[in-house]
């Protein structure tokens, strides 16, 4: 059924029809067409979720939010169930690795070209799992397809993103995203499923009453489907190489002009856009590749209002001059040849530890523009912890430390990690939001599991870009443990900002393919990268450096005794375990950063 519809002063008509894929499975996809423009570029998203209102009586709210610019100017917009949700036939499979999602990619260009009155330029993307399928659409080669742009892509659920981080369990995430779409859908249908697990105000408490890990997902872990898949691969193995968008860039033999867009952020899929752009850097291929970086959460490029994560005040008016300035002038320039192509490879918004006041008119916002990332132009600054818990730095930055690290003396820090009373994600109680990413950890002054370490005030700015390299040397008293190492930003108003924080289970030290234990009691060294990110340390701030060993239930407790499998943990597998962090001398602990 056909409807025409005023959208933006612009009338366009919606119309709904299933397409056959060349398995005969029916995809569902909404169709959006200009009166006034016949004949036109074409812009294909496909999705997992929701694409209310289904029926042809109102239209998709993106196309007067996100995709207005496109809408402005004509363009027809696809919007497409993927196989097996909401409305779509066929059989959902998570992130799926057998190169279906490419042929049905194919087979929906080839049927639009024909029927929706596309002048032969499509340009696809997705944001967050839709940017997994923007991924697959950018390999399935297609000639039609000029422009495509992934932003948070889903890549690797085992190393970043939403399952995973470096192979330990998103436990709250899993909770919340795995209630959907760790499901099979009987039939198409306009409704999402209805969810089977419990609510709660208090997601701290609420994890901790259910005990071990394996007794909170026993429930779901017997059943066939992703999450019986989830549990029955704990390590690194070929279920989730397969399942790695990223590896097919890097091994793809032709690819149309990228977009990369990310969040630094991005509380889900931080992960994804560094690793298509790591995967794409090795490939000769890749031509006309360029990538976003800005103080955004997840998906926040897309929504004009948004400049604020927790009390920092982050990437005002950003949004919506993304939105104009970088990714509609992108699509113009590949499907129509209109304008010029992007002003630089890489364009990366810093983010600042401002306060944030709703009244406030905050500055611009500064951007680095460059041909490569990460930029080659900064050097190394090694923060290492010292005596009296001071961040000391190697590189005499003015205002942070010495210059040589070698005049720092050997000593350590210990603490003692309880399972049953693991160090809060969050300050509040209630689920946690996309605050965190940015939140004040002041909450955690006090706790004796958490090692702070706090350098000098700052007589200059410091602007930090690229990845963080973690070295930890210590002693543990058990077979295993997680290691949290958080870099933060302490504002003179006492407000201490994270600005990056990530987990590394000690058992995957030497391969995330085949884990090991610890030898209790012996001196371990584990080093880890952290994702990137671009952040200006103002003068008269202190960088701070945290250790943990847990953030919870942002991540899964550590049962702290080696398992092969974790995922079966009972309670009779946890135990305590006193963490000795070493640091000075000439291989002691430290975070490294790269600064302008």
């Amino acid at each position: 059924m056909k409807v025409t519809l005023k959208w933006l002063d612009a009338h366009y008509t919606k119309t709904e029809v299933m397409i056959p894929m060349r398995d005969g499975v029916r995809l569902y996809t909404a169709i959006y067409a200009s009166v006034d423009r016949p004949v036109a570029p074409l812009l294909l998203m496909r999705t997992p979720f929701q694409l209310k209102p289904y029926g042809p009586g109102r239209m998709d709210r993106k196309l007067r939010t996100s995709l207005a610019e496109f809408v402005k100017a004509g363009y027809i917009i696809a919007l497409q169930n993927v196989r097996g949700t909401y409305m779509s036939e066929g059989d959902f499979v998570n992130i799926r690795p057998d190169g279906k999602e490419q042929e049905d990619c194919h087979d929906t260009v080839e049927w639009l070209l024909e029927h929706s009155g596309c002048d032969g330029n499509v340009g696809v993307k997705g944001m967050s799992y839709p940017g997994f399928y923007a991924l697959e659409a950018a390999i399935c080669n297609h000639p039609a397809i000029k422009a495509v742009s992934p932003q948070a892509p889903v890549t690797d659920w085992f190393l970043g993103d939403d399952l995973h981080h470096n192979g330990a369990l998103m436990l709250k995430d899993c909770y919340g995203f795995g209630r959907f779409f760790f499901r099979d859908r009987k039939k198409p249908g306009p409704k999402a499923l209805p969810t089977r697990h419990e609510e709660c105000d208090d997601i701290y408490s609420f994890f901790l009453k259910k005990g071990a890990l394996g007794d909170i997902l026993s429930p779901y872990s017997k059943k066939k489907g992703f999450w019986r898949d989830l549990c029955r691969h704990p390590h690194m193995d070929e279920f989730w190489k397969d399942r790695n968008a990223a590896r097919r860039l890097s091994e793809a033999e032709s690819l149309p002009p990228m977009l990369i867009v990310g969040g630094t952020f991005d509380a889900e899929d931080c992960h994804g856009p560094l690793a298509c752009a790591d995967a794409l850097a090795g490939n000769p291929h890749a031509d006309n590749v360029y990538m976003v970086l800005g103080p955004w959460a997840h998906g926040s490029w897309l929504h004009s209002d948004y400049d604020h994560l927790a009390g920092v005040a982050l990437g005002d008016g950003l949004s919506e001059w993304f939105l104009k300035n970088i990714e509609f002038p992108f699509f113009s320039h590949f499907l129509e040849g209109k304008g010029p192509a992007p002003a630089a490879k890489v364009q990366v918004f810093p983010s600042r530890a401002s306060a944030y006041a709703p009244d406030d008119v905050m500055s611009d916002n500064m951007v680095i523009c460059s041909d490569e990332w990460p930029l080659k132009f900064t050097r190394k600054l090694r923060l290492v912890p010292c005596e009296g818990r001071r961040l000391e730095c190697t590189d005499g930055l003015p205002g942070i430390g010495s210059s040589d690290c070698q005049i720092f003396r050997e000593c350590s820090f210990s603490y003692v990690s309880d399972p049953w009373n693991p160090v809060p994600a969050t300050e509040a109680a209630a689920w946690i939001s996309r605050d965190h990413m940015a939140a004040d950890q002041s909450f955690l002054k006090g706790r004796k599991d958490v090692l702070t370490f706090t350098g000098k005030k700052l007589r200059q700015a410091v602007c930090a870009l690229g990845k963080l390299r973690v070295r930890l040397k210590l002693k543990c008293s058990s077979t295993d443990a997680d290691m949290v190492v958080k870099l933060i930003d302490c504002r003179e108003d006492g407000y201490r900002m994270q600005v990056r924080s990530d987990i590394f289970p000690l058992r995957y030290r030497n391969s995330f393919s085949k884990p090991e234990a610890l030898n209790a009691g012996e001196v371990t060294v584990v080093e880890f990268e952290m994702p990137d990110i671009a952040h200006i340390f103002e003068a008269g701030h202190r960088i701070i450096v945290q250790v943990q060993s847990s953030c919870y239930p942002l991540y899964a407790m550590s049962p702290q005794t080696y398992l092969e499998n974790p995922m079966n943990a009972t309670v009779q597998d946890y135990c305590k375990a006193s963490i000795e962090i070493i640091c000075g001398g000439e291989d002691g602990s430290y975070v490294e950063m790269n600064v302008l």
